[in-house]
């Protein structure tokens, strides 16, 4: 799934208005993607216009009550994750090399 940054958008978040990006999860609010300077970042869905293409049918669903969810691929859900990447951990950082070049290929597929 790619969502594409409103033209109108005006921020400071390393992104660029207009262009695409590969949708790495999301949640209620946000969609995690890669800004221009490689890092995976929150952004609040309403930087971007409707998304294209579909969640990958293995990406995982998680609740959080009243109304909250997140939606990502499974070794994203583990406990401590995102702590563990941003912290520096290097197995951390090889799993999320390995799920983004997964969602990049299935993304390469499904246009196809």
């Amino acid at each position: 799934m790619q969502v594409r940054v409103r033209a109108s958008y005006r921020g400071k978040q390393a992104i660029t208005p207009g262009k695409d990006y590969l949708v790495l999860e999301l949640d209620d609010e946000y969609y995690r993607i890669l800004n221009d300077a490689g890092d995976p970042v929150l952004i609040r869905k309403w930087v971007f216009g409707t998304p294209r293409g579909v969640v990958p049918r293995d990406w995982i669903r998680l609740e959080f009550p009243p109304d909250g969810y997140r939606v990502c691929p499974a070794r994203f859900a583990e406990g401590g994750f995102w702590d563990r990447y941003f912290d520096g951990d290097m197995s951390a950082a090889r799993t999320f090399n390995e799920v983004h070049r997964e969602v990049q290929l299935a993304e390469q597929h499904r246009e196809d």
